[in-house]
């Protein structure tokens, strides 16, 4: 279902850009572009008729989006029972939840840092959260790692359950220790990390 179909309120959103308010907040309709379905349920709860809105909302997983409910619509007089009203009112509960949500994620996001960069024609960036895939060198790999030439570079070379692990290093050959991490991003991108560094990086 369309989130067009339904109406979202805007009000306090004018009324802070009439107002000449400037700092970040959550707009609506960052929430409704990230909508990928709308789902109702109607139920009978103690004798009494209700309405569920899901809100599923786009993740970086396109096959797991993330669902939100709020609370139902709900008559006190069945005879009032409308569909629309009753979807009105429960994506509108629903909605408010999201905006709970988005409202936290943006206080607690990183912020950029305000200072200028140290080096001219240089501009700060935030990094994306990223998960990475890494292997920690054991005594056995180090025992069992040769060095090839590759291009221009000297890269080093060892396998794991028979499969050829080509990766680069900034470090001497005789630097890279045991607990170190091999840290693969692609074929063409894999690349030796220290102990000390993945650790200040990653959660271990």
């Amino acid at each position: 279902m369309k989130c067009k179909e339904f109406t979202v309120d805007t009000k306090i959103q004018q009324m802070m850009a009439e107002l000449g308010c400037t700092g970040d907040r959550v707009k609506p309709q960052d929430i409704v572009e990230r909508i990928t379905d709308i789902e109702f349920n109607t139920v009978v709860q103690c004798g009494t008729k209700m309405m569920y809105c899901a809100i599923a909302m786009r993740t970086n997983d396109p096959e797991r989006p993330f669902v939100v409910v709020g609370n139902p619509s709900v008559c006190i007089d069945e005879s009032n029972w409308r569909d629309a009203i009753g979807k009105q009112v429960s994506f509108d509960n629903t909605f408010r939840e999201i905006y709970k949500l988005e409202a936290y994620r943006k206080m607690t996001a990183p912020k950029a840092a305000d200072h200028p960069p140290a080096r001219a024609g240089f501009k700060l960036y935030e990094g994306k959260p990223i998960v990475r895939e890494a292997h920690q060198l054991t005594e056995v790999d180090l025992d069992f790692i040769t060095y090839r030439q590759v291009g221009e570079d000297i890269k080093a070379v060892f396998t794991i359950d028979g499969q050829e692990v080509v990766f680069a290093f900034h470090c001497k050959a005789g630097e890279m220790k045991v607990g170190d991490y091999v840290v693969f991003i692609n074929e063409k991108d894999t690349y030796h990390c220290s102990k000390e560094v993945f650790e200040e990086r990653n959660h271990v």
